[in-house]
């Protein structure tokens, strides 16, 4: 489950490209890795480097329905791209984060950092919707994956929410 503990980091500005894809939870197995490959294929043919661990950014969550996600890749620098890409950046800013093992505990993974966030009184950066949840910037690292190991239960994943900024008077 949780191999390295929640806590605060400060993230920098983190450009990024990615497909959009509204999936349900059951969905997710299937379309990631998908959109993954998808994203690494175009920037190959472009000649550009794969950078980082590939992303997953939640945009809107609704659990029992269906989740707004854009899936891809971290960038040096913002590029142009064709219209089935999204070319956008993640802000920099104060971030919870924590590390889990094995792709089954993404759940349980995020719970555990919302739960801690909630423990410590960390106001996280979202709004609610019709929709669901809205998220400044909650987004999950995929730290080793298949190409590291073909079994999916020794895999690490970072997930990060952003915290909102204080009020200053």
């Amino acid at each position: 489950m949780i191999t390295i503990p929640p806590s605060l980091v400060e993230r920098p500005e983190t450009p990024y490209v990615a497909v959009a894809r509204h999936v349900s939870m059951s969905q997710l197995d299937e379309v990631i890795p998908q959109a993954i490959d998808e994203v690494a294929a175009w920037l190959t043919t472009q000649g550009i480097e794969l950078i980082g661990a590939p992303l997953i950014r939640y945009r809107v969550i609704d659990m029992n329905n269906l989740l707004h996600v854009e899936i891809g890749w971290p960038l040096e620098t913002p590029l142009e791209a064709p219209p089935q890409f999204i070319v956008d950046v993640l802000p920099a800013g104060t971030y919870g984060s924590a590390t889990y093992r094995d792709v089954s505990e993404g759940v349980a993974g995020n719970a555990a950092l919302l739960g801690w966030g909630n423990d410590t009184g960390v106001a996280w950066d979202y709004r609610a919707i019709d929709e669901g949840d809205v998220f400044a910037s909650r987004v999950e690292f995929f730290l080793t994956g298949p190409e590291d190991d073909s079994d999916p239960t020794t895999w690490l994943t970072e997930v990060v929410i952003k915290v909102a900024e204080r009020e200053t008077t």
